[in-house]
């Protein structure tokens, strides 16, 4: 992705003519552009090459400065998108969605959300229930096709629009973004949602002292759960109940994979919200119908899970 985004920022470069108006959009555009790929080298995690990272940060933000004096723009200090924090960070029990087909932009509100404890879905079009998230997120391009839709979005875009009651601006600016979640989420966020779910955890274990370890440990933490050991059994559960919280051991991949994947993904499609962990002893490669692949967790792992991902009595 961050490729394809160089290429096209080159690309763009190339095209500037000597037309006044027309050079000066391409040159905000690429601003913008550089902004967005210097912010998500930021976010990348530590396995990247720390000195190759900052060689193309360096360069990155050289070109920054330098278009911001054609510009007459002031230089700013380069800092991460997240920030430096001090003291505690506002955490939100609340599940969003994100409609948008920049999948750059799409990266970094992703990343800043997490930051404050947030799950997100992205989608590329409003091709779900609004009623299952808490909040949305949407493209002003996207939101201007669907007007006649009432819903209380959250609209983003580049150039401030005092019409809509919240607007994030494009760049992302994390006090920006926790302004708007504070004002939105504070009455929100310990709701139920409007689909409710009459489940908290689902095992799936076929061992069965494992299977009596883990689920004694998830009825000291939460009701309303169930343990089973068969893919018919899943298939059951998962045709005619809602779980917040699946945890399936890696003896799954004994039965029929792709009948799995297939019944999974069905499941994530429908309930999005739902937090899906397959434990895996081997590296699992195209294995997207669940949220996470983790490995064998200790109790203390397990109850960590359980308290990130079940609301809080």
């Amino acid at each position: 992705l961050l490729k394809e985004k160089f290429e096209t920022t080159s690309q763009n470069l190339t095209k500037i003519s000597h037309e006044k108006d027309r050079y000066l959009h391409l040159l905000e555009e690429n601003l913008y552009q550089l902004i967005n790929i210097s912010n998500a080298m930021r976010c990348l995690n530590e396995g990247y090459n720390k000195e190759i990272n900052s060689l193309i940060l360096n360069a990155l933000n050289s070109q920054k400065d330098q278009i911001r004096l054609e510009l007459n723009e002031a230089l700013e200090h380069h800092k991460s998108i997240i920030g430096t924090s001090h003291g505690k960070v506002l955490q939100f029990e609340a599940s969003v969605a994100i409609v948008n087909n920049d999948e750059l932009e799409n990266f970094l509100l992703a990343n800043l959300l997490s930051y404050f404890g947030i799950e997100s879905t992205c989608f590329k079009n409003l091709s779900f229930d609004v009623n299952d998230f808490h909040l949305i997120f949407i493209k002003d391009k996207i939101f201007n096709k669907n007007v006649k839709k009432n819903y209380d979005f959250i609209v983003m875009g580049r150039h401030k629009n005092t019409h809509y009651e919240y607007f994030l601006t494009l760049p992302f600016e994390k006090k920006d973004l926790e302004n708007i979640l504070q004002n939105k989420l504070d009455k929100v966020c310990t709701l139920k949602f409007k689909t409710p779910y009459q489940n908290n955890v689902l095992l799936f274990k076929q061992n069965d002292f494992d299977a009596t370890l883990f689920f004694n440990i998830i009825e000291k933490q939460c009701d309303k759960n169930i343990c089973i050991n068969s893919f018919s059994q899943l298939k059951q559960e998962l045709s005619k109940e809602t779980y917040r919280l699946i945890l399936l051991d890696y003896e799954l991949i004994k039965f029929d994979l792709e009948q799995m994947r297939n019944l999974l993904s069905a499941y994530k499609k429908q309930h999005p919200q739902s937090h899906i962990i397959f434990f895996s002893k081997e590296k699992v490669r195209d294995f997207d119908c669940v949220s996470e692949v983790l490995s064998d967790v200790s109790r203390n792992d397990l109850i960590t899970l359980l308290r990130k991902y079940l609301p809080k009595a």
